[in-house]
């Protein structure tokens, strides 16, 4: 009887335990896998908190990026730009082109200006946009002007630079060259 009582006591003791024990193990695991997300999760904040604090530190220097290498032509800010290295070093603006478009004066690139241009290599995430600019003024005037232009934050790449002595004494000076940008930017 005793012997009936002790397997009866351990068949109830394993019939009740077991589910309990095996839940038990369940939750264990449950707690070790949200324990090892949790931990990841924290890195994924700290590194997050991380890049915040290094993008806070970059603000300033964002609008130079931006502006030396902007992600459309911007061929109007450019235009200002030279004007205003035109104002400062005292130069008159004659032609104006970019793209092949004419904004001022009556520039007509020729096959060998366009194979000078293409000749300019930029790299492959840089899209360049063929620009010429030629101005009158003295030659004096044009090294300002063109240590302006070196000093601008926008990528000036010039292919040609010529002076070239008018019939009326004046000195004209020609830059051939491109002015780049980032045409999509998910190719960086």
């Amino acid at each position: 009887m005793i012997s009936m009582s002790l397997i009866l006591v351990v068949v109830l003791l394993v019939v009740a335990i077991k589910p309990t024990a095996t839940k038990i193990a369940e939750l264990m695991g449950q707690i070790n896998q949200e324990r090892e997300l949790s931990a990841k999760l924290n890195d994924k904040i700290i590194q997050d908190q991380q890049v915040a604090q290094l993008l806070e530190q970059s603000k300033e220097k964002l609008p130079v990026l931006t502006d030396g290498l902007p992600l459309t032509p911007e061929w109007k800010k450019w235009e200002g730009d030279m004007e205003s290295l035109a104002t400062q070093s005292g130069v008159q603006i004659d032609e104006i082109s970019i793209g092949g478009v004419q904004l001022k004066g009556s520039y007509i690139p020729t096959a060998a200006d366009k194979n000078k241009l293409q000749s300019v290599s930029l790299p492959s995430e840089i899209t360049g946009i063929a620009v010429n600019l030629t101005v009158t003024g003295q030659y004096s005037q044009f090294r300002q002007f063109m240590e302006l232009l070196e000093k601008t934050r926008r990528i000036n790449i010039s292919s040609s630079v010529m002076i070239d002595k008018q019939k009326d004494g004046s000195l004209k000076l020609s830059i051939d060259g491109q002015i780049g940008y980032i045409a999509e930017f998910t190719k960086i």
